[in-house]
């Protein structure tokens, strides 16, 4: 299997909280894949799927009372995969996102890793 490195395309990381975001950053790069960001706010993540090319994205729902899925919605029109992380159930999610994988915090960074790996079947 190839790693993520050996595309340009890298995997987004969306948290606006420090330390999850570092730990999340830390456990991809071990997996040997090229990180975008952490961006901790929608507007830089919406700018950065502007300009970027995105393998695959890390969501967190909520970004200091801002939810995420307008980066969702564009990253899944572009076929790229997508794992949300929050402390939500699922039933808070709209029913359009049925089929994301979700992860709860607190999260266990491997876990997370394995299953933005199962959702776009990198």
């Amino acid at each position: 299997m190839a790693s993520q490195a050996d595309s340009p395309r890298g995997i987004l990381i969306v948290e606006d909280d420090y330390f999850i975001a570092k730990d999340l950053a830390n456990g991809f790069a071990d997996a040997g894949w090229e990180i975008v960001g952490p961006v901790g706010s929608l507007a830089g993540a919406l700018a950065i799927t502007e300009v970027r090319e995105i393998g695959g994205a890390v969501l967190d729902v909520n970004l200091d009372g801002e939810k995420v899925y307008e980066v969702a919605d564009a990253l899944i029109e572009r076929g790229a995969p997508v794992v949300f992380v929050t402390g939500y159930e699922r039933a808070s999610l709209p029913d359009r996102y049925k089929n994301v994988p979700l992860c709860l915090k607190p999260i266990q960074t491997e876990k997370v890793v394995a299953a933005l790996r199962n959702a776009g079947d990198l």
